[in-house]
């Protein structure tokens, strides 16, 4: 019989039950606790947007956002990192409030189409804008993968509201020099991918006078 030392290892094998050990804590003692991710918009830098002269004299469309609300099943985190193997490492925490995220997103989209933006109700608005964010995860591994799933109703006086669905989804590259920001950039990429779709909703129910809408 070989001789084994007090840790069960020998010249010649190891402890089959040592060796199940090793294996279990390799899989759990990966996970490094949590890293925070940058939740932007847009996904580039932002620019300052102008509205052409030509168009002063013309009133922009007002269109009022109502608080989105956070109606995610797990609202503590927004993504996970895996390991080569797929095991998870740490979790991400969104550094910003995720409903202001989303309404940040869409004051940029609607200002950048043309339209007016206030917070709130507004008596004067030709569209309304409230609703939830259901989903907002993205998995870290080689690359990032995100996620994000947008319920909105989209109201108008006098009309029956618009409730939809938004489905957004986007892949980043993964870097050396990962930081908040490069985690955080699959999920601005999949809510701009969402915000598309918002807009083109958008522009069908309030157009732009002089502008004609389609996809």
């Amino acid at each position: 019989m070989l001789a084994q030392d007090g840790f069960g290892l020998s010249t010649g094998r190891m402890n089959p039950r040592l060796a199940a050990c090793l294996l279990v804590l390799a899989s759990t003692s990966c996970v490094f606790g949590q890293r925070t991710a940058d939740l932007s918009y847009p996904p580039e830098r932002k620019v300052r947007i102008v509205r052409p002269v030509e168009a002063a004299s013309f009133q922009a469309p007002l269109v009022a956002i109502n608080t989105i609300g956070d109606a995610r099943d797990d609202t503590s985190r927004v993504g996970e990192l895996r390991n080569a193997m797929g095991w998870k490492t740490a979790d991400l925490i969104g550094r910003q409030d995720i409903g202001e995220w989303v309404c940040e997103a869409l004051t940029y989209e609607l200002e950048r189409s043309g339209y007016e933006v206030v917070e709130g109700p507004e008596y004067d608005a030709v569209l309304e804008i409230s609703g939830s964010i259901t989903k907002a995860f993205t998995i870290g591994q080689t690359a990032y993968d995100g996620e994000v799933i947008l319920e909105l109703e989209l109201a108008q006086p006098g009309r029956e509201p618009l409730d939809a669905r938004y489905f957004g989804r986007a892949t980043s590259q993964s870097s050396v020099g990962v930081t908040g920001t490069t985690w955080g950039q699959s999920l601005s990429l999949a809510l701009r991918d969402a915000m598309r779709e918002v807009m083109v909703d958008v522009k069908k129910m309030a157009p732009r006078r002089g502008v004609v809408e389609g996809r």
